[in-house]
């Protein structure tokens, strides 16, 4: 879900509980009370939308995005939500996904980014510039939409410490973090070798709730220091 699913704030800043308890401090700062994960499919008419809206349709989005627009994929579900509640979307003034999110919850704020490994889920994310691509995100939700969504940053990044009321140690750093598929493949060719030697290769398979096969092979390995690699997987 991390991924994929969105989570829709009413208000930037702290996440902090102040009395109340964290579950009351997550939820009075949200403008949807739900949060569409990755097997949601009933965005279709919206994922047909945003294809119809960008010139070469599907075939564009992919080359720019890595994917075809996916009515499970954030920027169809966006859509759908603008359509539907667009007096909440109004007030929605800032959307991140799960593990943005989750981050979020633990350095105490909203000001976090969401990384280029689950960014690149979202069927937004130019993955040549790292950035958003604007005809998209238009697409998607308008052009308030471009600032209702975090902002960018790789995956490495440190965002901040852990929130004192976590009670860990502190000055414990908090990063950004990837999705499960980016890490487990990474993790896979650092350990087999094959980002130092360039004769390997490197298979990963998920069975789980959604099932991959990842590969990486001795070429692609030696763009792994690129941040756009974590992006491209």
């Amino acid at each position: 879900a991390q991924q994929h699913a969105t989570v829709y704030l009413a208000r930037r800043g702290s996440l902090r509980p102040e009395g109340s308890g964290i579950a009351a401090a997550v939820r009075n700062s949200l403008s949807r009370p739900t949060s569409p994960i990755w097997m949601d499919l009933s965005a279709t008419r919206e994922r047909d939308e945003i294809a119809e809206a960008i010139p070469g349709g599907m075939c564009e989005v992919a080359r720019r995005t890595g994917t075809r627009v996916s009515e499970r994929f954030a920027a169809a579900q966006i859509r759908k939500f603008a359509r539907e509640h667009p007096e909440q979307y109004a007030n929605t003034s800032c959307i991140h996904l799960a593990s943005s999110f989750a981050t979020a919850l633990l350095v105490g704020t909203t000001d976090v980014p969401i990384d280029y490994a689950d960014g690149s889920g979202m069927n937004l994310l130019d993955l040549d510039a790292l950035a958003w691509d604007f005809e998209l995100v238009r697409a998607a939700g308008g052009d308030e939409l471009a600032d209702k969504l975090a902002r960018l940053a790789p995956s490495h990044s440190v965002v901040g410490t852990l929130a004192p009321h976590w009670g860990g140690n502190p000055g414990t750093l908090v990063v950004c973090g990837c999705g499960d598929n980016h890490a487990s493949l990474f993790a896979n060719a650092l350990q087999s070798g094959v980002i130092s030697d360039a004769s390997s290769s490197v298979a990963v398979a998920s069975l789980g709730t959604s099932d991959t096969l990842t590969l990486l092979d001795r070429d692609s390995a030696k763009g792994m220091e690129d941040p756009r690699a974590l992006a491209r997987i």
